[in-house]
C-alpha cells in the first residue's frame, strides 16, 4: 500500500464517523422526540453537545485533512478540479454550520434546560430547530459524499 491509500482509508473512516454520526443522531433524536419524552429528548441533548467537540468538530476536520493530503500527494488530483473545490464548498457550509449554529444551539438547549427544566417549551422549540438545521446539514454531507463519488467535471 501507498501513502495515497492510507490516506484515503483514512479520509474513508473519517467521512463515515461524521455522515454517519449526522444520520444517526437524527434518527435517534427524530424518534426521542416523537416520544415526547422531555427527560429522554433532554438527555439526547446533552449527548449531542457532549459529541459535538469530541467527534463531529475531530471528524470533519480529519475529513478535510486527509483531502488536502490526498490531492497534494496525487498527479491526478488538483485543489482547481470542479468536484474538489465542490467538496471543499460543502464541507464548509457544514463546517461554519457547526461553529455558528449547533455549537451556541446546543449551549443553549443545555443552558434553557438547567434553568427552565426539561419539560420547558423553549427547550423543545430549541431543540425542534437543532433538527431542523441537522436534516440541512445531513443533505448537505450526503451530497458531498455523492459529489466524492461521482465526481463532477471529469
Amino acid at each position: 500500500m501507498e501513502l495515497y491509500d492510507w490516506l484515503l482509508l483514512g479520509h474513508i473512516l473519517s467521512a463515515i464517523t461524521w455522515v454517519g454520526g449526522a444520520i444517526a443522531m437524527q434518527v435517534v433524536g427524530g424518534r426521542l422526540y416523537r416520544a415526547e419524552s422531555a427527560e429522554a429528548v433532554a438527555a439526547f441533548a446533552r449527548t449531542a453537545e457532549h459529541l459535538g467537540p469530541r467527534l463531529f468538530m475531530p471528524a470533519s476536520l480529519a475529513v478535510l485533512g486527509f483531502g488536502i493530503a490526498m490531492v497534494s500527494v496525487s498527479e491526478a488530483w488538483s485543489i482547481g478540479q470542479l468536484w474538489i473545490i465542490l467538496g471543499l464548498v460543502g464541507i464548509a457550509i457544514s463546517a461554519i454550520g457547526g461553529a455558528l449554529f449547533f455549537g451556541p444551539q446546543s449551549k443553549r438547549i443545555g443552558e434553557a434546560l438547567r434553568t427552565e427544566g426539561a419539560e420547558s417549551e423553549r427547550v423543545r422549540s430549541l431543540i425542534r430547530q437543532l433538527f431542523v438545521v441537522g436534516r440541512v446539514d445531513v443533505l448537505i454531507l450526503l451530497l458531498v459524499v455523492a459529489n466524492m463519488v461521482l465526481k463532477p467535471g471529469l
